[in-house]
């Protein structure tokens, strides 16, 4: 298995999908990682080379999450955020959420955790090549099926 891991991961890494990864991680995190009301303001949107922007709703929020600019790296620092840069932006646009849920459940159908259908999107968003965005879209769907398989019935 370990040796699956390193093959996939040097594949997202050559692909150049590794801070896609990542920002995966943190969104589908984001709501454990910083409670409400936090969590209801504020968003990551991008991620490149270690620094993690951060969309804010509102010009208050942005002025208070300064403050505490250093605390939120640190939480963030496992995921290989270095930096943080906050702007004004959307937040959980649920209009934009529906549209994109909807064109992923098409593509996805049998995908139903929606980090998971975020996060195939995310990935094979700046793919142009038809041909290899399936064939990534099958190997990460096939993946996700086993992770959600062994994980089932492993709580008491």
């Amino acid at each position: 298995m370990e040796k699956a891991d390193s093959a996939i991961y040097s594949l997202v890494k050559d692909l150049g999908m590794e801070n896609a990864l990542r920002l995966y991680h943190i969104k589908a995190s984001w709501g454990a990682i910083f409670q409400e009301p936090l969590s209801l303001h504020t968003s990551p949107s991008k991620f490149t080379d270690g620094v993690l922007i951060i969309n804010v709703d509102s010009p208050v929020w942005l002025q208070q999450i300064n403050f505490y600019k250093t605390n939120i790296i640190k939480k963030l620092s496992r995921f290989g955020v270095k930096d943080i840069r906050l702007k004004l932006g959307r937040v959980n646009d649920q209009a934009d959420r529906i549209k994109k849920d909807q064109h992923a459940q098409s593509v996805h159908h049998e995908i139903t955790d929606e980090a998971d259908i975020s996060f195939i999107e995310d990935v094979v968003s700046s793919i142009k090549d038809t041909e290899l965005r399936e064939s990534i879209i099958q190997a990460i769907r096939k993946g996700l099926r086993r992770r959600h398989g062994s994980t089932q019935g492993c709580n008491p």
